[in-house]
């Protein structure tokens, strides 16, 4: 199964990264600097390349001062999780569709 794991240069990601390599995984991990998880599109489009069967989403703003300094995009991150799952599964019918016809 391929996995892609978001936010996978922060703290959890890279604990994660690391137990699924361990394991022999096909994964591939996406920081922020290649995937802005508030970046439909980008989602979007990294699904329909990669096609992975599970997307385990890492993403957070962990830098609290940062976070304070620049509430509106932390929340953005922090709130996105749902927004992602949406994302994913949208992706995944469209390529299900594609696939189909």
């Amino acid at each position: 199964m391929r996995w892609l794991v978001t936010g996978a240069r922060g703290m959890l990601g890279q604990d994660v990264m690391a137990a699924l390599r361990a394991r022999r995984e096909t994964v591939m991990g996406l920081g922020r600097r290649e995937l802005d998880v508030t970046d439909e599109a980008a989602v979007r489009r990294v699904i329909g390349d990669y096609r992975p069967g599970v997307v385990l989403n890492c993403a957070a703003w962990t830098a609290v001062a940062a976070a304070q300094a620049h509430e509106d995009a932390a929340l953005r991150v922090g709130a996105n999780a749902q927004a992602v799952k949406q994302r994913v599964l949208a992706a995944r019918r469209e390529l299900r569709a594609m696939l189909a016809g």
